[in-house]
């Protein structure tokens, strides 16, 4: 993990998961929104896929809270060329 986290790409992802995880224990919707583009898909607790406004709307109206938050990132890979990264 730490040589991927050389990468840039990978880096910026791993530094929004840390300031993810804060904003989902403190209810911050304006800190866990900013982690986001707007174009994002992310797995929410419901095994399901979300996007940006969907997650927002989760944690604002309470269908994400957690007491505790343990992430445990595991593997972290770039996947193929994104321009503008």
């Amino acid at each position: 993990m730490a040589e991927a986290a050389k990468d840039p790409r990978i880096a910026a992802a791993l530094a929004a998961t840390e300031r993810m995880d804060p904003a989902i224990l403190a209810h911050d919707e304006a800190g866990f929104s900013a982690v986001f583009t707007d174009d994002a898909v992310v797995n929410n607790p419901f095994n399901r896929i979300a996007r940006k406004k969907d997650a927002i709307h989760n944690l604002k109206t309470g269908l994400i809270d957690y007491a505790t938050l343990d992430r445990r990132i595991e593997y972290a890979a770039a996947r193929g060329p994104h321009d503008g990264c």
